[in-house]
């Protein structure tokens, strides 16, 4: 619900006003319908006059009672919404919208059990009601039934697979308690990214209001999607998110003029743009704007596998099925495989590969990153692919090649994928500056590959990785410990850092 609005103010309740005119049902009916638009469209000062008037003809409609504390909880005033629900359920004592509704205010008030007995009530009248299975949700939540808690919200979306809240509610549990993760097949960022996907794509009786989200964007990895949230919500004049949006802001001013140099480039084509828009987009938090662009290339261009690969992973991270997308990139991944196209490359056998890989073929996979011996990112790749095979003696001899060119990279200074100070800086001034772009993409992208051959105990082994270290001073990620967020730190020129601060508007 929507903060206090000390503006509402309801009569007292739940004490009939006298009235000296006989009762008028019609009339009382009337007003009452009247009132139902008002509320919705956010008139609710409006929309409490009509209802308290309707129960001022026939104060025994229990709907202008439950109106009434619709509007009173929307602005804040719980004790005398609870006092209103009250009255409806006395007058209706099956009215399971005014039991939600209780059940909601007590949860508000922080009389968790109580509310847990009032949703439970609800599902009695009406179990394929979805609202009160999302309450007990969030009920069990408050009171450490974590494992009840994820339960309940499965039941309220597989009532309604539309309904937004309890995505919401499911990725602060998971936040909380990550361990559930797995019991849940998907991570809190996941379920935070399909509340906020529904919440766009359906329109609800009850939205998932926008200062809900702001309450827990703050807790997931993504700047992106939360500056878009708070800029909804104008939360640099709210002094209640003033500080997560300082905070988010800064967070978003190097991606945000990325993305300007990017739609302003003259020398790339709309394609291109729409690729590497999305691959920021993607990596710094916003999947959903991400897939738009992703669908933009696929639209473009099925053909090509940089953006089947990333279509494929913005659609999980919402988790939307991508079955239909997995099907095709791999029928493009396997005429990659069979060289039956005049246009392949290095990168489309590189994406056949990464496509095949989502799919879990870990063979095929082999195959296209084997076709690509002297290029590092699949080279990582088909050592992952081999291991997996549990062929670890030809798994040795590419680990070998990977430490040749790495120390090679380092000794040259160039840019290598196991340190993070070799990692390069994008600078827009610069030709083919994209590449770069390319580069963290690839970085992103074999990060996991990266950590399995990092987390080794036994690399001193190989003379080539003795003297990478050398080279980079010993700064090489250690067992595995590093993070995605880290890995995500783009380095970006000063001159991109001061075009920045202009680029925060809603």
């Amino acid at each position: 619900m929507n903060k206090p609005d000390s503006n509402i103010k309801g009569k007292n309740t739940p004490s009939s006003p006298p009235h000296e005119e006989p009762i008028d049902t019609f009339q009382a009916l009337y007003k009452c319908l009247k009132g139902v638009p008002l509320a919705q469209s956010g008139q609710m000062q409006e929309a409490l006059e009509a209802f308290d008037g309707a129960i001022e003809l026939d104060p025994s409609l229990a709907s202008s009672w439950y109106n009434k504390g619709y509007v009173l909880t929307a602005g804040g005033l719980y004790k005398e919404a609870l006092e209103a629900f009250e009255k409806a359920i006395e007058i209706n004592p099956t009215f399971f919208h005014a039991w939600n509704g209780k059940g909601y205010t007590l949860y508000t008030l922080g009389r968790h059990q109580e509310a847990l007995d009032a949703f439970e009530r609800t599902i009695e009248i009406n179990p394929s009601y979805a609202y009160p299975w999302n309450g007990i949700g969030n009920a069990h939540m408050s009171i450490g039934h974590y494992l009840e808690a994820l339960e309940t919200f499965n039941r309220a979306i597989e009532i309604d697979p539309k309904f937004a809240l309890p995505w919401n509610g499911k990725a602060i549990l998971l936040k909380i308690r990550p361990e559930l993760e797995t019991r849940a097949g998907h991570s809190a960022q996941q379920s935070f990214c399909r509340a906020v996907y529904l919440r766009q794509k359906y329109t609800q009786r009850f939205p998932l209001l926008t200062s809900t989200l702001a309450d827990s964007v703050g807790q997931f990895n993504l700047p992106l999607l939360a500056l878009q949230i708070l800029l909804e919500m104008a939360a640099k004049n709210n002094p209640e998110y003033v500080s997560l949006y300082d905070q988010t802001a800064n967070e978003c001013k190097v991606p945000l003029a990325i993305l300007s140099h990017l739609d302003s480039s003259p020398g790339l084509s709309n394609m291109d743009r729409s690729l590497w828009n999305g691959i920021v987009n993607y990596y710094h938090g916003n999947p959903l704007r991400a897939f738009e662009h992703f669908d933009a290339v696929d639209s473009s261009d099925e053909t090509n596998l940089t953006g089947q690969y990333y279509l494929i992973l913005s659609l999980r991270s919402y988790l939307e099925s991508p079955d239909k997308e997995i099907s095709f990139s791999l029928r493009q991944a396997e005429d990659v495989l069979k060289n039956s196209r005049p246009d392949i490359t290095v990168e489309q056998i590189y994406y056949a590969g990464q496509i095949f890989c989502l799919a879990l073929n870990w063979e095929q996979a082999m195959l296209c990153f084997a076709l690509n011996s002297r290029h590092l990112p699949s080279l990582y790749m088909h050592h992952l692919c081999l291991r997996k095979q549990n062929n670890h003696q030809t798994a040795d001899s590419v680990l070998n090649t990977i430490l040749e060119e790495e120390s090679l990279l380092a000794k040259q200074g160039s840019c290598g994928y196991m340190s993070f100070a070799s990692l390069p800086e994008i600078d827009p001034a610069l030709p083919d500056w994209t590449k770069n772009i390319q580069f963290y993409a690839h970085f992103m992208e074999i990060e996991h590959a990266v950590m399995e051959i990092t987390k080794q105990d036994n690399l001193q082994r190989f003379p080539a990785y003795r003297e990478l270290m050398q080279y980079t001073n010993g700064e090489i990620p250690v067992q595995g410990k590093a993070t995605t967020k880290q890995a995500r730190t783009w380095k970006f020129s000063k001159r991109v850092n001061n075009q920045s601060a202009d680029l925060l508007q809603p």
